[in-house]
């Protein structure tokens, strides 16, 4: 079984991956973690991003993705911004489940605190509005996310791989 989890910036991306791998005895794949761990650096994800640059730091991100694709199960959790590669979103349609998280903006702006330097020129609802396109296209399930508990949305998620 190969797993695509996906969704905006502090979702539960990695959370709910890890506890989806962990029920069916997967094996887990963060793509910031193998990014990070590609360059053997301790610093953050949005830090290397600024110090790479977008356009450099996003073909890393295609590079590693290319990776994953040939694994023959696992679930793997996308960072935040992946899809905003088109040939990216091509790509990750190979993967039979692939699981939206879709945070409510709501809640996305609480968790984020509406930072005043997220890494792109766009303000958070564009950003929001322009991936929520990509992110809809790529799904084979969603999942609404606002404030449930956590054991809340793993039930929903496995009620809708089970049907």
């Amino acid at each position: 079984m190969k797993i695509l989890i996906f969704g905006f910036k502090s979702a539960g991306k990695t959370t709910f991956g890890k506890l989806i791998s962990s029920q069916l005895n997967l094996p887990f794949y963060d793509l910031d973690e193998l990014i990070l761990k590609e360059f053997e650096t301790h610093t953050s994800i949005r830090t290397l991003f600024y110090t790479l640059g977008e356009v450099r730091f996003r073909q890393i991100e295609s590079e590693i993705l290319l990776k994953l694709l040939e694994i023959e199960q696992g679930v793997v959790s996308l960072g935040g911004g992946s899809l905003d590669s088109i040939a990216n979103l091509n790509l990750l349609k190979s993967f039979p489940i692939r699981i939206y998280l879709n945070l409510e903006f709501s809640e996305l702006a609480k968790r984020v605190g509406l930072e005043v330097d997220y890494p792109y020129r766009h303000s958070l609802l564009e950003i929001y509005q322009e991936r929520g396109k990509k992110f809809e296209e790529l799904q084979t399930l969603e999942v609404k996310i606002s404030n449930q508990p956590i054991w809340e949305i793993l039930k929903a998620i496995f009620l809708k791989i089970y049907g």
